[in-house]
């Protein structure tokens, strides 16, 4: 489909309008910035308006009998002829794809997961064929794909009908397995009757120019639930190759927003967070696949259960492959320099709401647990239960490549507290300070301590091991940490508390759970949180006195033997094993029936 283009700059008589070429043969026209115009689709490819064509079902229909339904019309096996006639829909071609998911899942194991009837689910896909053919009719095996998801969700009466409740539980399967399974985007469309347009100045640009071009009708913009087909694309995002475009894809991300509706500056954050932490479509569960994580991450940066909303979803309105695009730039180099910028995002919200004083029952904050304990309580507990079978394995093996304590977390550790900082308070981490009327006050933040296009950064950055290693009770002579010994006690101790935590949590994500398991690595992990604690420690005194050099591991401590179970450890351990005692009472009483039955 042929895309309009910007055909020059905002004219100097005035910032407020642009010029905008309709196609090649036509003259370009000025319109006013924010005006409406009309515009004329000049061609469409082969098949890819069809609605059943090889692309598969272009839109998302409205219900045309509830137009204000959430979800496309009630779709069903029609049992008249005249009926059938009639049955010929997008909506059903929409419907045929998301059962597909369902069954590619179902075929790879996920119907052991079903809290439904297992026999049901396995005789409906003996039926089916290996995909349903997604052709817009609702025939046969359309109904039997509609009662297998029925039948394997086992909270939704089995009746071949997809109404609003099956459509609202297939599209939120859809988008948990598209994140699961890396299901690809479709590039954004017009569709041949598009309405008018209005231009939306600065996206991508350091001038006045759109990249974008969206709706002025409110259920044309790509705002959550309406669908990013709905956008007209200039230019599609990509992965930033440095700190620049980095920034360049937060703001544009900020206007977008703001576009779509998210007027508030701190649901901004929290979106922008999402992409990264604790939702279903966000970096980490797609690579961790934890519904636990992610309660964590939203409790560490925004409150307690049930005192904050969710993150918004901003798939949707971060069209042009943007979403995609800010989820694949978490991990930035540029030169000498790189930093995890899903972490300072995460601690920029911790430090907005408030969750810098320990959480109630534990000795750690919000801020603390989504960035360093974090990430060093994680390193820490895994190396304790490498040691169980490899008593050798030296510290120093956690402070590698991208996860636990590697060199870009540490970077992004240190970010997350000295980015956007009152530099007025120095002792403890301060709420991060937004620019005054500014558009987009997450990317200032952003830019002011990266600094672009330099290669040592601004004041904060050049001094940010020495801020951070001060919030958290160094004191300094010169540039040489006085208290060091004192603060490496400090630090072990909160890591040895988090790697109780994250071991528990770790060895249940893999099936390995045992008092046990848990026990034999426990004995480990004093001596790892010490060892730990001293690397990061030597590691942020080092780049104190050499700035211009990244965060990086420079001692390197003899392993330690095995030593008492921490407190918490302890908790664990009991509570697993009173866990295993009653499923062995439950499973001999449940043999006893069994023995005496006919």
């Amino acid at each position: 489909m042929a895309a309009d283009t910007v055909n020059s700059k905002s004219s100097a008589d005035n910032e407020n309008v642009l010029k905008v070429a309709k196609n090649k043969q036509e003259e370009p026209i000025t319109i006013q910035i924010g005006k409406s115009y009309s515009i004329k689709v000049i061609s469409v490819e082969n098949g890819q308006c069809d609605q059943c064509g090889e692309r598969g079902p272009a839109q998302y229909e409205t219900d045309e009998d509830d137009p204000d339904n959430l979800f496309p019309p009630l779709i069903y096996n029609a049992p008249s002829s005249l009926e059938k006639k009639r049955q010929k829909r997008p909506a059903v071609g929409m419907a045929q794809q998301l059962l597909n998911e369902v069954i590619i899942w179902l075929r790879i194991g996920g119907r052991k997961l079903t809290p439904g009837s297992h026999d049901s689910v396995a005789a409906y896909l003996n039926e089916l064929p290996e995909l349903i053919k997604v052709d817009c009719w609702f025939g046969k095996n359309t109904e039997t794909a509609t009662k297998l998801f029925q039948s394997w969700h086992g909270n939704i009466k089995v009746d071949g009908k997809i109404g609003p409740k099956t459509w609202k539980e297939l599209i939120m399967f859809s988008d948990a397995y598209s994140f699961l399974y890396d299901k690809p985007y479709p590039e954004p469309q017009t569709p041949p009757d598009a309405p008018d347009l209005y231009a939306v100045p600065g996206l991508g640009s350091t001038d006045d120019s759109p990249v974008l071009l969206a709706s002025n009708d409110p259920m044309f913009l790509p705002v959550a639930g309406s669908g990013a087909a709905n956008v007209r694309c200039a230019k599609m995002y990509s992965k930033a190759k440095n700190f620049s475009e980095l920034v360049q894809l937060v703001k544009d991300a900020e206007v977008l927003l703001e576009s779509s509706g998210v007027s508030g500056r701190n649901d901004r954050l929290r979106a922008i967070r999402g992409i990264y932490y604790g939702t279903i479509w966000s970096a980490d569960y797609k690579k961790e696949k934890s519904m636990v994580r992610n309660t964590g991450f939203n409790i560490y940066a925004s409150g307690m259960w049930g005192t904050v909303s969710m993150p918004l979803d901003p798939r949707d309105a971060l069209a042009c492959n943007l979403f995609k695009a800010l989820q694949m730039s978490q991990d930035v180099t540029d030169g000498n320099r790189h930093f995890d910028f899903g972490h300072l995002i995460i601690g920029v919200e911790a430090r907005e709401f408030g969750q810098t004083g320990n959480m109630v029952g534990f000795g750690h904050s919000g801020l603390e647990a989504a960035t360093w304990i974090g990430d060093l309580g994680g390193g820490a507990a895994m190396l304790a239960n490498s040691r169980v079978s490899s008593p050798s394995t030296r510290a120093r093996t956690r402070f590698t490549g991208t996860n636990f304590g590697g060199s870009i977390n540490l970077e992004g550790d240190v970010a997350a507290y000295v980015a956007g900082m009152n530099t007025a308070i120095t002792n403890k981490p301060s709420p991060p300070v937004f620019s005054s009327g500014s558009t987009t006050p997450i990317g200032d933040i952003l830019e002011d301590y990266l600094q672009p296009g330099t290669s040592k950064g601004g004041p904060i950055w050049q001094n940010r091991s020495k801020h951070f290693l001060t919030m958290l009770g160094g004191s300094f002579t010169g540039k040489t940490l006085a208290n060091r010994s004192t603060l490496v006690a400090a630090v072990q101790s909160k890591i040895e508390e988090f790697g109780c935590y994250y071991l528990t949590n770790r060895l249940r994500q893999q099936g390995k759970l045992t008092s046990k398991a848990l026990r034999d690595a426990s004995e480990y992990l004093s001596g790892a949180a010490q060892e730990v604690a001293e690397i990061f420690i030597d590691a942020l005194q080092h780049n104190v006195e050499h700035p211009d050099q990244k965060i990086r591991a420079v001692t390197d401590p003899a392993p330690t033997g095995k030593g008492s179970i921490p407190i918490r450890c302890s908790i664990g351990v009991t509570g697993t094993e009173m866990i295993e005692k009653g499923r062995d009472i439950i499973n001999k009483k449940l043999q006893k029936i069994l023995d005496i039955l006919p």
